[in-house]
């Protein structure tokens, strides 16, 4: 009886504490403890801290966003803020196109300005405190804005900050450090809540400061920001106050935007996948991957609907079956909450793209008007706007769970759920974990890269990374973040939106004169321009992808790395495979490999380059195994062929002759054939892209004609 006497005692006390209401101080760290915790449980402290092995190379994304950040940290304060002239030479480039997290940026750069020791340590740890904040606030306000409805227990507390750290939507998108911000729609959500219809000019405020930090973090989140403020204005229907202050938000989100470098001249660019990168009607109960589930349940029609996946998790799915049929309480707090619903149904028009699927089946596709064609230009994934009417749905859920379940053992309905909620979200956090758990180091000589730069003042890697569409570009972006340590001047890194004049860097590379403190790196589609070079007396160095030059001979011998590679040896008649993965036989203007064991060529001009050798016959013709690029814009295609400079004929191909077959065209003085290396260039006419000529979606490589097979041999 004692024992029990003591249980129901602790019992009574335990529920007293889970009930009892928490100050706002109190909630709100305990929710960002709860963050962080998460994130230290799942990543480690070494990934939040950047002091884990992951850090020296990372994943693809986060080697970006970081270069993009040890640019801005490592440049002088200038005007704009956020445009580095040293990071795609000879052109700027905004970092906020390297996803680079502006704000963030903007305040390490401050506190590195006040203490410079800050300037190593953040340009390893910039990311994993970045997730880490971002980590407290996605609890944080998450417990704001159910606080906003009037739940503010401990038992409140905890609970919600579980649901918003196990929303699917939020846990698959670890990569996309900027995506990671889903707490500024839970903020402005919150905010939407608390400031009455009929609120003074002060608390508009803080409305206009949510809006500018979501505009200085990222465009898409920015959107959902302006939408949710827009219907906080239409509450109070008096119609001119709300227009003078969507005026005000609209003029404060345009300059943190400009601020930002978001209006940079990289902003003209088109951006391809608005009608693929859309979310799934089936979206909301179709995970991709799940505790629970597993991937049986992802169905994913066009290949990027990933962008849409706004999943809402086991738990809250169990809350839609409980609360979802009440049709009267949808509908009155549809009623009272009319504004906001207009925005979230516009918001579902424009996440669904105009290419609409029911799982695997495409149910309506529509042409979008061209005054519209803004909008898909510039959000090429129109499935991230799901998020927004995604929380809208959670929010409504766990409010009402709290209210129904607010009495005897009902109470244990909604903490059950959110473990539930949390083993939904398992295999994401595993995923991510084992993902950054290790370096991506792939065959790369670290140490001797780090010689190599250490005498280095610039690097130029060619062909630039957004000029580069063959395997090798990832080898290239991982050869750009060794750079970043020093932040070595660079012609160019992985950027979203890419201004960089391809054939004006050709241009430049043919009468390329070195510099002193240069390194030059040519990767597989260019090794052949390296073995020009060297045979030219260029001191050189192989690596496995392709060809280091330095005009510092005893540095590039200190690296003890082969000798750079000479022309590729070509006798008469033997055939020149354009696929060989060396790349050594290659000069400007080629992209990747094709099924066919052939390449494509790549704009203007595309070269190969060669050292004959033997006898050549008497009457020599260049033999090229190739096809072209033909599609409902563009039924023929002309590629004029020339050696050493010298024009040798025109291949033509259309739809009538247009197989992968062998083309033979007379070389009209066999005293070219004496040039050593030998230059061989097509150049087609047109060398528009399939986007470009409206053929196959998101494919904006140019491209001109597939080359398998080259050799020179006799005319028939």
């Amino acid at each position: 009886m004692a024992g029990e006497r003591k249980f129901h005692r602790a019992s009574a006390q335990l529920d007293r504490v889970w009930s009892a209401p928490a100050s706002s101080r109190a909630a709100y760290a305990a929710a960002a403890v709860i963050g962080l915790a998460m994130l230290l449980i799942v990543y480690g402290p070494g990934f939040v801290l950047g002091t884990s092995a992951y850090w020296d190379m990372p994943t693809f994304d986060h080697r970006t966003y970081l270069m993009g950040y040890r640019y801005f940290l490592a440049e002088p304060w200038h005007w704009p803020v956020f445009e580095s002239t040293t990071i795609n030479v000879p052109h700027t480039q905004s970092i906020a196109f390297n996803d680079s997290v502006p704000l963030w940026a903007f305040v390490h750069k401050v506190v590195a300005t006040v203490i410079p020791p800050w300037r190593g340590p953040s340009s390893h740890s910039f990311l994993g405190l970045w997730y880490a904040l971002a980590s407290m606030l996605q609890a944080a306000f998450g417990v704001a804005v159910l606080r906003a409805l009037g739940h503010r227990t401990w038992a409140a507390t905890i609970v919600t900050s579980l649901f918003f750290l196990a929303i699917p939507a939020w846990t698959f998108r670890v990569l996309p450090a900027s995506l990671y911000a889903h707490f500024l729609v839970l903020w402005a959500l919150a905010l939407y809540l608390k400031i009455p219809p009929t609120a003074p000019a002060r608390a508009r405020v803080s409305q206009l400061a949510q809006l500018a930090v979501a505009a200085l973090l990222n465009p898409y989140l920015t959107v959902m920001s302006l939408g949710v403020f827009v219907a906080s204005l239409l509450r109070g229907r008096a119609w001119r106050s709300a227009a003078a202050w969507f005026a005000a938000g609209c003029a404060v989100v345009l300059a943190a935007l400009g601020f930002a470098g978001y209006f940079a001249a990289e902003a003209t660019a088109s951006l391809a996948g608005f009608n693929e990168a859309s979310a799934n009607l089936l979206g909301p109960v179709m995970p991709r991957r799940s505790g629970w589930f597993g991937e049986a349940l992802w169905v994913d029609p066009t290949g990027t609907q990933y962008e849409g996946m706004c999943y809402l998790g086991l738990g809250l799915i169990v809350l839609v079956a409980v609360f979802g049929w009440r049709v009267r309480e949808v509908a009155a707090t549809v009623r009272r909450h009319a504004a906001l619903a207009v925005v979230l149904g516009g918001t579902a028009v424009l996440t669904l793209s105009n290419h609409i699927h029911l799982g695997s089946v495409r149910v309506l596709a529509y042409p979008i008007p061209h005054a519209l064609h803004w909008i898909p230009d510039q959000f090429r994934a129109p499935g991230r706007f799901s998020w927004l009417p995604m929380y809208v749905v959670v929010v409504f859920l766990l409010a009402r769970g709290f209210t129904a379940f607010s009495s005897g053992w009902k109470r244990l309905i909604l903490p059950a759920l959110a473990i539930v909620q949390l083993v939904d979200v398992t295999p994401d956090w595993r995923a991510w974990s084992k993902y950054t758990g290790a370096p991506h180091l792939v065959q790369l000589d670290v140490a001797g890269w780090r010689t190599l730069f250490a005498g280095s003042t610039a690097i130029e890697i060619y062909p630039a990374h957004s000029c580069n569409s063959d395997e090798s570009y990832e080898i290239g972006t991982r050869i750009q973040y060794l750079a970043s340590y020093r932040a070595l001047q660079i012609n160019g890194v992985s950027s979203s939106r890419s201004a960089r004049d391809c054939y004006a860097d050709f241009a430049r590379l043919r009468a390329l004169e070195p510099r002193a403190g240069t390194t030059y790196v040519f990767l597989s589609p260019m090794a052949g321009v390296a073995s020009e070079l060297a045979a030219g007396g260029l001191p050189c160095a192989g690596f496995e992808f392709g060809t280091v030059c330095h005009p510092d001979r005893a540095l590039i011998e200190s690296l003890r790395w082969r000798p750079a590679a000479p022309p590729v040896a070509l006798g008469f008649g033997d055939k020149l495979d354009a696929a060989e993965p060396t790349g050594r036989h290659l000069g400007p203007g080629w992209s990747y490999t094709t099924d066919h064991h052939s390449r494509w060529t790549d704009g203007e001009v595309s070269q190969l380059v060669v050292r004959l050798t033997g006898t050549p016959p008497a009457r020599p013709a260049l033999w090229i195994e190739a096809a072209a690029y033909l599609c409902k814009h563009r039924v023929a295609q002309d590629v004029d062929v020339s050696l050493a400079g010298v024009a040798i004929g025109t291949l033509h191909f259309d739809q009538h002759t247009n197989q992968l077959a062998a083309r033979g065209l007379a070389i009209p003085d066999p005293a070219l054939l004496a040039q050593s290396p030998l230059e061989i260039s097509l150049r087609p006419r047109d060398s528009r892209s399939p986007f470009a000529l409206r053929c196959r979606g998101t494919d904006y490589v140019r491209r001109g004609v597939e080359v398998g097979k080259v050799w020179i041999g006799s005319v028939p």
